[in-house]
């Protein structure tokens, strides 16, 4: 999980990435965008495009990173293995 990814998110920052690696799961169409992997040219259109929408999707994009909360996700690891366990 590209941890800068989160790290911009948790900054109100929407974030361009390729298609790769854990990158399409900490970003949704609401916080950036998702260029194929190695195709430059959509990335750098994609960061174009986000650097203009900036203001508008800071919500989303804080929202976003709640999801990756390490509070959060330690409680459901916890209620996941107490129900796995019995």
């Amino acid at each position: 999980m590209p941890l800068v990814n989160l790290e911009a998110l948790a900054c109100g920052t929407p974030v361009a990435v390729f298609e790769t690696g854990g990158c399409p799961e900490c970003v949704t169409e609401a916080c950036g965008a998702v260029a194929p992997k190695g195709d430059v040219p959509a990335l750098a259109a994609a960061a174009r495009k986000l650097c203009v929408r900036k203001a508008e999707l800071q919500a989303a994009c804080l929202a976003q990173a709640e999801r990756f909360d390490s509070v959060a996700a330690a409680r459901a690891y916890d209620a996941l293995y107490r129900e796995v366990r019995g």
